[in-house]
């Protein structure tokens, strides 16, 4: 696929006051490396150099490319996670993102989607800690949508011993299971005062139902045709300023499954 340039949209690159001159320099600096490394295939080193760059300005797009790289990684939870505050980011700012845009993130999002696995957890008693891997997970529904693997789940919950658990997910694949934790020895059961009502059912097959719709590549993989935000610069019309744009390219990249790498151009 030829490397052509979709569009320019201009964004100003001084997040905030706090974004000096200098400061907006030493982003570009580690914007470029990771560029380069990204071009080399060090998808490792170049991570680091992307996020240094959005710490000292935070532009929206460089989350689009934080998350091309996660998925090149093979970590698609991480790569969701940045899409995912790419697109709240890009709706705060005085020029939202175009719906296009949007929709093309939201497709990525789904596209990633394909590559992890996803558990229906439920635990007993109702409200128990749940810690995925060490950390708060984030339930959509019921769901979490795991990366392919062993991942540790420990649930906890006042008067009861808590319980440690090694659950393999496989990419495609949804695992149901259910964490009973047992009662501490000389602690007595307090039934509440209104028992809250049991979940309906449907709401399980409306759980399978959205891992089928979002497990189902679309007929063009929205990879193939990912862009990833390149500074140019631009003149912008009568009445605006003169700034910094970020232009969109697609072609293939070394090892992300067809996807661009970044690069600055004058």
């Amino acid at each position: 696929m030829s490397r052509a340039l979709v569009s320019i949209l201009v964004v100003a690159l001084a997040a905030g006051p706090a974004s000096s001159q200098s400061t907006r320099e030493q982003a570009k600096e580690h914007f470029m490396r990771g560029v380069d490394l990204f071009n080399k295939g060090e998808l490792a080193r170049a991570l680091p150099e992307f996020e240094g760059s959005y710490q000292l300005n935070p532009v929206p797009e460089v989350l689009f490319n934080i998350a091309l790289v996660h998925r090149g990684m093979g970590r698609y939870a991480d790569a969701v996670r940045a899409l995912r505050r790419f697109l709240q980011e890009s709706q705060e700012r005085t020029t939202p993102l175009s719906p296009k845009r949007r929709s093309d993130a939201q497709a990525a999002i789904a596209e990633i989607r394909t590559h992890m696995g996803t558990l229906l957890l439920s635990t007993s008693p109702p409200g128990a800690i749940v810690k995925l891997d060490g950390s708060e997970p984030t339930f959509e529904g019921a769901l979490l949508f795991l990366d392919p693997g062993v991942h540790r789940i420990e649930v906890s919950a006042d008067g009861h011993v808590a319980a440690r658990e090694d659950l393999t997910v496989n990419a495609g694949k949804t695992i149901t299971h259910r964490v009973e934790l047992r009662r501490e020895a000389g602690t007595v059961a307090i039934a509440p005062a209104h028992e809250p009502p049991p979940r309906p059912a449907p709401a399980l097959e409306l759980a399978a139902a959205s891992v089928a719709t979002t497990t189902s590549p679309p007929r063009r993989p929205v990879y193939k045709r990912w862009w990833v935000w390149t500074p140019v610069g631009v003149v912008v019309a009568a009445g605006v300023a003169i700034g910094l744009g970020v232009g969109l390219t697609e072609g293939r990249g070394p090892s992300t499954d067809g996807a661009v790498p970044i690069h600055f151009t004058k």
